[in-house]
């Protein structure tokens, strides 16, 4: 259910999954492989506050074309991400590495277009924020896997951070509207 409680309590997700992206960097910058479990953990609490937007979008009566554009991208960010932690990188699965990176690429630009035409502009320019800085982080990542060299990747993990940033601003928005939004229909009562 979309509330004002609710989003605080979708904030406090958001804070863990700040952490562990913090955690993810500083065990990157010295050298220390990330375990399944951290990467495990980090996709959910990565993704919940983004099946959370999902229902934003439907509590605001938006187009089903944005909700299925946010769900497909949700979808193939989860299936990636996933893929990578079971399946390690060698040289036999490079060429579907690249695959999935552009796949990925794509469903973001496609994110980008959908976020342009959500109606409720307070909502739509952080959302198309959050889309440039995922696609700007993806190329970034596609820059350092071709440039192959472990000191590019450690500083290209430290704009993950980005994400969370970004994910917390569009949920201070949210909470204010629903919070204004709830102080206007207490008016009309």
């Amino acid at each position: 259910m979309v509330t004002t409680k609710s989003t605080y309590y979708v904030m406090a997700v958001n804070l863990l999954y700040t952490l562990s992206v913090v955690i993810s960097i500083i065990l990157k910058f010295n050298d220390i492989p990330l375990t399944k479990w951290h990467l495990v953990l980090n996709e959910v609490v990565y993704i919940i506050p983004l099946i959370y937007l999902v229902m934003v979008l439907k509590y605001l009566k938006e187009d089903a074309s944005i909700i299925t554009t946010c769900k497909i991208f949700i979808g193939v960010d989860v299936f990636i991400s996933l893929y990578f932690v079971v399946v390690k990188l060698r040289a036999n699965n490079v060429s579907l590495y690249y695959l999935l990176f552009l796949l990925s690429i794509v469903v973001v630009i496609i994110f980008i277009i959908q976020s342009a035409r959500i109606q409720n502009k307070w909502l739509a320019y952080p959302m198309l924020t959050y889309g440039l800085i995922f696609l700007f982080i993806s190329l970034l990542q596609l820059a350092a896997s071709i440039f192959y060299s472990s000191m590019i990747f450690k500083f290209v993990s430290l704009t993950e951070i980005l994400i969370p940033g970004m994910t917390f601003y569009i949920l201070f928005k949210i909470a204010r509207y629903l919070a204004i939004d709830k102080g206007i229909n207490e008016q009309i009562i």
